[in-house]
């Protein structure tokens, strides 16, 4: 069952499947993401670290933090997803708002995690936008950006905020010095080679430690940023092969095929135009990557 909104710049979506997954789907958006699970049986994996989820949780997710889901048996897997950018919520109160939100740049991916949410006004605002979704398109325009920032001032004054534990406690400093740098220099010509030298770590082992902060290799992570930003990039006007040299891509052919596979359509259809956000669940599928449990703690060294 799939139920869904989606406006300009925010999209909402009521998900019931019935098939477990053998692997963590490895994902990210270019959006914050709101992810209320309803029931079945399901794992998060957040900085290297698998977290169960009880029925009623929340997490709020910061734009292009990986994450992963695993479905483990085929009793239905419901959910409510809320996908918004930062243009969703009205200028008055965009600031607050955006800066009570969880962010994942400088030392991996921290959501904002509330527990035991059944029955409060969170859970009721997200039935009231299960609602919605049955009104005609312009009804739909105005009432979710109203409902979503009331949902955002619901989470942020909700006492039982947790952050998700990252490896053992937090982030270590080699994990947050080398994610810092290549947060600050994903334009460049980096390798793993050259990340390696820099840190005084062997290429595995600082794969390992990149991963287990982000949920994904320093090569993945890299194409996801570079493509992102030449979006941004081509959205503002730059011409796709000059947006693709800014971001740090040495290899037109190289950066077409991560454009077309990231976002599903060529380069050109983003120059100079701010795309309506769209939140279909297959085409999510299709850029999720499939990491099985073993592959994901023992193969971690992949060539750059």
């Amino acid at each position: 069952m799939h139920i869904g909104i989606e406006t300009t710049h925010a999209g909402f979506a009521h998900n019931i499947s019935h098939r477990s997954t053998e692997s963590f789907l490895i994902h990210n958006h270019p959006t914050y993401e709101l992810y209320y699970y309803l029931q079945g049986s399901a794992s998060f994996l957040i900085n290297g670290v698998e977290q169960p989820l009880e029925p009623h949780t929340l997490l709020i997710f910061p734009p292009n933090a990986f994450h992963g889901i695993r479905v483990t048996d085929d009793q239905p897997y419901e959910r409510f997803t809320l996908h918004f950018s930062a243009e969703s919520l009205s200028l008055e109160r965009r600031s607050a708002l955006l800066r009570a939100l969880p962010r994942a740049e400088k030392t991996g991916v921290f959501p904002c995690l509330r527990q035991n949410m059944e029955g409060t006004a969170m859970h009721a605002l997200l039935l009231q936008l299960d609602a919605c979704a049955a009104h005609d398109s312009a009804t739909q325009e105005k009432l979710l950006p109203i409902l979503l920032e009331a949902l955002l001032a619901t989470a942020i004054l909700a006492s039982s905020a947790q952050e998700i534990p990252a490896g053992d406690a937090s982030i270590s400093s080699a994990q947050e010095s080398i994610i810092t740098y290549v947060n600050e220099h994903f334009t460049e010509n980096i390798t793993l080679d050259a990340l390696s030298e820099r840190f005084f770590l062997s290429k595995h082992h600082l794969n390992r430690v990149f991963r287990k902060a982000t949920g994904t290799t320093v090569r993945d992570y890299l194409i996801n940023k570079r493509v992102i930003y030449v979006q941004q990039l081509l959205i503002n006007g730059i011409p796709a092969t000059q947006a693709a040299t800014l971001a740090g891509f040495g290899d037109y052919t190289a950066f077409y095929r991560a454009y077309v596979k990231r976002f599903g359509h060529a380069p050109s259809q983003d120059r100079g135009h701010n795309r309506t956000m769209v939140f279909d669940l297959q085409e999510v599928l299709k850029e999720q990557l499939v990491v099985t449990p073993d592959a994901y703690k023992m193969k971690l060294e992949e060539s750059n």
